[in-house]
């Protein structure tokens, strides 16, 4: 793959971190899809849906739906959980934690 000898005991090294991304941007991108059938068309109450909470998130476009599940995506992927969407109803929470799951799985798979 590289021009050079001395590069070809990192070539799986590559490789693989390709892989890592482009799996975790493929997760990130189907529970978003997952978290925007869930409460796409639910109207928004006390700054929450049937499903989230959006504490004085606004969600009052089509955009800012589509960006606030990318965002609550990846920060359920990445552990970190902000605080600032979280999911109210048992499947959303399901849901959920089923993604960390998969993140718990991902990393643990990467570090080996």
């Amino acid at each position: 793959m590289f021009p050079f000898n001395i590069f070809d005991k990192y070539e799986g090294w590559f490789l693989s971190r390709k892989y890592f991304l482009e799996t975790v941007f493929l997760i990130v991108i189907v529970f978003a899809i997952i978290y925007i059938a869930l409460d796409f068309n639910d109207e928004m109450k006390d700054d929450q849906t049937n499903y989230f909470c959006y504490n004085k998130v606004p969600n009052n476009t089509v955009f800012r739906k589509i960006w606030n599940k990318l965002y609550m995506s990846f920060t359920t992927l990445t552990t970190l959980g902000f605080g600032d969407i979280y999911p109210i109803h048992p499947i959303s929470q399901s849901i959920t934690a089923f993604q960390s799951f998969i993140a718990f799985a991902l990393v643990t798979e990467f570090v080996k």
